[in-house]
């Protein structure tokens, strides 16, 4: 005994078949990116909070905010804000392009602008330390 099908089931289960991959697919995709975003999420607000002490003329919370490796070779506070000031860039404003995260490494980079108007990039490199991100490094060029 030999069954057919009748006509147009066949094309039903495939559309079906495809629409279901279609879905499956979407979901996967957005739980991976879902995923990157909030890795990297971290060391964006860390990238934020030292900016945004900075600005503030704020040099104790940025300070607070620098791994102890690099607070080692600054001059406390006073040196990370002479690195600073000394250097003209008080900054008014940010913008954060890029973010990094790899195991304990994190990076920021994107562009400042500074009271006087000119811009620059910057870059802000991050060791995760006891489950938070503190600076190890930045460039402003």
């Amino acid at each position: 005994m030999t069954t057919t099908e009748k006509p147009g089931r066949s094309i039903f289960r495939i559309i079906a078949i495809v629409l279901v991959t279609i879905v499956v697919v979407g979901v996967g995709m957005f739980l991976f990116f879902s995923s990157l975003i909030e890795s990297t999420e971290a060391v964006a607000d860390a990238g934020d909070a030292f900016l945004q002490a900075v600005s503030d003329d704020d040099y104790t919370a940025a300070y607070a905010m620098v791994a102890p490796s690099m607070q080692e070779t600054m001059g406390g506070e006073a040196g990370l804000r002479e690195r600073f000031i000394g250097s003209g860039l008080v900054i008014a404003t940010w913008d954060i392009r890029s973010r990094t995260v790899r195991e304990d490494y994190g990076e920021v980079s994107g562009d400042v602008t500074l009271e006087r108007g000119s811009t620059l990039e910057f870059e802000i490199i991050f060791d995760n330390v006891g489950e938070e991100w503190l600076v190890s490094g930045f460039t402003f060029e």
